[in-house]
């Protein structure tokens, strides 16, 4: 029985690609090209001014706009719900500036065709240009997705090139995601794990594009993922002691 239901799963295999846009609209035309052919796009324009939703236009991938910006994190899981709407199963998250490799997307996808109820977390590795205080900043979080999660397999919950199984995320994004800033990615991946969706992670080459204009807010992002993990603590132990049974987003 279980074998025939994974065979199932493996025929409805119907990944598309995510990518929220901010400030990046010229850095996402060139990055567009390097997209593997064959693999639908949806690209998500998070309130960018009129002559970047010009240039995300004539990119050519179906465009969704944002009423105004939102987040990174907002913006992913309206491509999400746009992408369940549209009968995909699976949504690849794709940095739009050039820091994620393009290059290791069939891999990824192959490892969610495999797995198709897994989420296929990413395990960046940086190079020379990676600031330290955001790889140092990486490793406290990760401390704290682990103390919360209770999995020492997660290798890393902040880097944005990751495949969601949505059937199995739906749940989550009906309860709601409260942080809809940088934190978010680690807000899915803590609660995905509390969910039981089993966690895979790949390596993949991350870089920062030299000049690149960066979307990320030392002083807000990085209060607002210290309150993130304060919040994800407090409900963790609030399940341990009390159940949650009233928390949805738990498991």
């Amino acid at each position: 029985m279980a074998q025939s239901v994974h065979r199932a799963l493996l025929c409805m295999f119907k990944p598309c690609l995510v990518v929220p846009v901010y400030r990046h609209a010229g850095e996402f035309k060139a990055f567009a090209k390097r997209l593997p052919e064959g693999i639908p796009v949806i690209v998500v324009d998070d309130g960018n001014t009129d002559e970047e939703v010009r240039l995300l236009e004539s990119i050519g991938h179906p465009l969704l706009r944002l009423p105004r910006n939102q987040g990174k994190t907002a913006a992913v899981l309206a491509g999400m719900k746009k992408a369940m709407d549209e009968g995909y199963t699976h949504a690849l998250q794709i940095d739009a500036d050039g820091q994620h490799n393009p290059d290791d997307i069939e891999r990824f996808l192959q490892k969610a065709q495999d797995y198709p109820q897994a989420l296929i977390n990413s395990c960046p590795i940086y190079d020379e240009s990676a600031p330290k205080l955001r790889v140092f900043g990486r490793r406290i979080t990760n401390f704290w997705v682990r103390l919360e999660t209770g999995d020492k397999s997660i290798k890393d919950a902040m880097c944005g090139f990751r495949v969601y199984p949505l059937a199995a995320m739906k749940p989550i994004l009906k309860a709601g995601i409260v942080f809809h800033r940088m934190g978010g990615d680690i807000e899915m991946l803590v609660r995905a794990s509390w969910h039981n969706i089993l966690v895979l992670n790949l390596d993949t080459k991350v870089i920062y594009p030299k000049g690149a204009v960066s979307n990320f807010s030392m002083l807000k992002d990085n209060l607002g993922i210290s309150a993130l993990h304060t919040m994800l603590v407090f409900t963790k132990i609030k399940k341990l002691f009390f159940g949650g049974k009233n928390d949805q987003r738990g498991n």
